[in-house]
């Protein structure tokens, strides 16, 4: 596709996105999923900031689905909607009221998401309607505002590459800029108790981010802490030059399809850079897949990739029992029990001194969870001749002796 040619929204490779500086600084009560934003995203491209009149944007399943190059269904995309109507954000406006001397405003970004099917050609198409107190950060700025690429930012793969390219765009023509690291986290959608030090934010975020922009937008960057302890980012920005706008987006799943969505099931290996072996043939194995997507999301922070996932997920399995799955109300609550402490786990694990390579820190992440089990299963670890000693008290329905194992003869005992 050459640079003036259309997709099937009539966007372009060159066609830019719009929103005031305002807009673009807003705080995210939760970090969106990546097809939220996606969506939101596209109202920024589709409408025209020289027109305020006109804030609906309408366009048809079909047609986000080819400019995504995924085949979408309405009940997923319905949910995503949903959610989208439902999420606040917080902007502190450029002029306070006579009476204020700070403040924020909290608001929804949209007030009307409608999915219809429409009688003329019996299509589902989505209808999106700004708020109106985002109004005046769409169209018409007073203020200054920022410009990116639609086609670069939607090429990226998650909410914090996004978010980070945004606001680094803002700052590209200065070249260099320092955002203070709790508002830096507020508009990354991160909560003020995830990744409490710097360094496990720098490791899980920022070194991602910088890894994606890198291969997949025409930024670069580099950045570094600034004071002791870190109390803002300095961010250096670069145009990358050897970056070639792709024809196609690159898939990425955040939608789980019901069975025979294979356009989603090669974005699903896309993401986690693994193949799948096969689709899933029940409802069972889809939602087991999805309980692996879930826990690498909510308290991985999607840093492994879907053989590592499967991996870990048999020594989860040990320490948290998993009757079969059968449904996505089962699938809530069996998230619910295990996430607060995988993620207490996980940050073990990052605040140890672990290669930054993915395998090093999955062994590393292997090694808490298979400690965990002993001590639940009723051993006891001796430091001088680093053995774990079978005593014998609790349920042995794996079949251990009363001797002294090596970690690794457990871990062969308890996945065999």
């Amino acid at each position: 596709m050459s640079d003036n040619r259309s997709t099937p929204l009539n966007i372009r490779k060159k066609d830019k996105a719009t929103l005031s500086n305002v807009l673009n600084e807003m705080i995210y009560e939760k970090k969106m999923s990546l097809q939220e934003f996606r969506l939101f995203l596209l109202y920024l491209a589709k409408i025209d900031p020289k027109n305020p009149s006109q804030t609906e944007v309408t366009f048809s399943l079909q047609q986000y689905s080819a400019l995504l190059g995924v085949e979408l269904n309405e009940s997923a995309l319905f949910a995503v909607m949903d959610k989208l109507l439902k999420r606040l954000v917080s902007i502190r406006p450029e002029i306070m009221p006579e009476y204020a001397i700070d403040g924020r405003i909290r608001c929804q970004l949209f007030s009307k998401c409608f999915m219809f099917k429409a009688k003329s050609d019996g299509k589902w198409y989505m209808s999106f309607k700004c708020h109106d107190d985002i109004k005046p950060y769409l169209f018409d700025f007073k203020g200054n505002f920022t410009e990116f690429e639609f086609w670069n930012a939607i090429n990226l793969h998650s909410f914090h590459e996004i978010r980070l390219y945004m606001l680094l765009k803002q700052y590209y023509r200065i070249g260099e800029r320092i955002i203070d690291l709790q508002d830096l986290k507020r508009m990354l959608g991160i909560a003020s108790h995830e990744f409490p030090e710097y360094k496990i934010f720098a490791r899980s975020v920022l070194k991602k981010c910088q890894t994606a922009l890198k291969k997949n937008s025409d930024l670069m960057f580099d950045y570094k802490p600034v004071g002791r302890p870190a109390q803002a980012v300095r961010f250096v920005i670069y145009e990358n030059t050897s970056f070639v706008l792709p024809d196609t987006l690159s898939a990425s799943n955040i939608i789980f399809p019901s069975k025979g969505n294979t356009g989603i099931s090669h974005a699903y290996s896309q993401y986690y850079q693994h193949p799948i072996p096969s689709w899933p043939e029940s409802s069972e194995q889809l939602e087991t897949m999805n309980l692996l997507f879930q826990i690498n999301k909510q308290a991985f922070f999607e840093e492994f990739d879907f053989a590592t996932m499967e991996y870990l997920m048999e020594i989860i399995k040990k320490l948290y029992p998993l009757p079969q799955l059968c449904n996505a109300d089962f699938l809530a609550d069996y998230l619910k029990q295990v996430i607060p402490d995988l993620r207490i786990f996980y940050l073990q694990m990052s605040r140890a001194a672990v290669s930054p390579l993915m395998r090093a820190r999955s062994n590393y992440l292997a090694k808490i969870l298979l400690n965990e089990c002993t001590s639940r299963l009723g051993f006891s670890y001796s430091s001088s001749s680093h053995k774990y000693t079978y005593k014998g008290n609790h349920d042995n329905r794996f079949g251990f002796e009363h001797r002294d194992y090596d970690l690794a003869e457990i871990e062969n005992l308890l996945l065999k």
